[in-house]
């Protein structure tokens, strides 16, 4: 999934979940469907804005969503496209400290693009690939 979705910006978040879970054919029931919808909402701690329209939402928990909706497919690996960008340094460092939570409590494996990140972010990645001109540069 590349990380800059947009979303349906008249639907809530619940809203935006059910359809994506309803696309992804992710259950047989509405009341199975609700269960996953209501689950993760929880763990991407999006609760007190579970009934927000996706246009009224802050950059971060857009991000969160976007997260929330590939979960959905239970994936093992999910890809991100600058997942800090537009984000001022705490709301990325927030989101970076959520998706590390959501890969091991998922047991996930994430791959993040990200250029110029802070020392903060930077730190929180287990493995750093760092390329110049189109190279590796650094690896560990």
């Amino acid at each position: 999934m590349l990380f800059a979705s947009k979303h349906w910006p008249y639907l809530t978040l619940t809203e935006t979940l059910t359809y994506a879970a309803g696309l992804y054919d992710v259950s047989d029931s509405k009341e199975k469907t609700a269960i996953v919808v209501n689950d993760i909402i929880e763990k991407m701690g999006l609760n007190g804005c579970a009934e927000t329209r996706w246009s009224r939402l802050s950059g971060g928990q857009q991000r969160r969503l976007s997260i929330a909706v590939a979960l959905l497919k239970e994936p093992t690996v999910l890809f991100l496209d600058e997942p800090t960008s537009g984000l001022d340094a705490a709301a990325a460092s927030n989101i970076m400290q959520e998706i590390d939570r959501v890969a091991k409590d998922e047991k996930l494996v994430i791959v993040c693009t990200i250029h110029q990140p802070s020392t903060k972010v930077y730190n929180g990645f287990d493995q750093v690939m760092i390329l110049s001109r189109g190279r590796e540069a650094f690896m560990g």
